[in-house]
């Protein structure tokens, strides 16, 4: 009986410790957008983006759209469809305004 009794108390004890030992619960939370940050501008049909620039949107636009289906060339649509795809695809692959700015840019100029 008392083995079993001490069985019991050593398991109590090291259960106890592994819940101190173990990392805290950390919940993370939605931020809102600030309301006064001016998005990043996009480049006019006038303005021709640096190349740099567009390599790092073709980057951004391989690493982030490939995730969840295939690429398709910029070409694949016009200007007119690819408007409402890029901010749909922006809500739900959760992409920056930044990030979405070079995106649109390397898409643009590749029509």
């Amino acid at each position: 009986m008392k083995s079993k009794l001490f069985a019991v108390a050593i398991f109590i004890f090291l259960f106890s410790c592994a819940q101190k030992v173990a990392s805290p619960k950390v919940t993370v939370s939605a931020q809102k957008p600030d309301p006064v940050q001016v998005p990043p501008k996009m480049t006019s049909a006038n303005e021709a983006p640096v190349a740099t620039d567009l390599a790092a949107g073709k980057m951004l636009y391989d690493n982030n759209c490939a995730k969840c289906h295939k690429l398709f060339a910029p070409t694949a649509y016009s200007k007119e469809a690819w408007e409402p795809i890029l901010v749909r695809m922006q809500k739900k692959a959760r992409i920056d305004d930044a990030d979405m700015a070079q995106i649109h840019n390397y898409i643009f100029s590749n029509l």
